[in-house]
């Protein structure tokens, strides 16, 4: 949904909102448990054990991460600014 305006002869303005639903609970990587950090490094690397858990939250292992059930969805909102670079002297009378 969106919204565009006129600001004067070169410069106009739009202002948007979108949202999006996705058929899959793994956008956001977090549906799942929780796993061993320490387990993790072993197997993996450091990287990925920090990145199993980057905020340090306390947990229990085998805690759920999320809601399976539930799919992901997206809101991103936009406000644009336009300047026209090659203006003409000539207009539609309409615009």
């Amino acid at each position: 949904m969106g919204y565009r305006q006129s600001l004067g002869r070169d410069f106009s303005m739009t202002a948007e909102i979108g949202w999006r639903r996705y058929g899959t609970d793994y956008m956001d990587d977090t549906s799942g448990d929780f796993v061993d950090a320490a387990a993790l490094e072993e197997e993996r690397n450091a990287v990925a054990a920090y990145f199993s858990n980057p905020g340090n939250v306390t947990y229990s292992n085998g805690l759920s991460r999320g809601t399976a059930e539930q799919r992901d969805w997206t809101i991103f909102a936009g406000l644009t600014i336009f300047y026209n670079l090659s203006p003409r002297d000539e207009r539609c009378s309409g615009f």
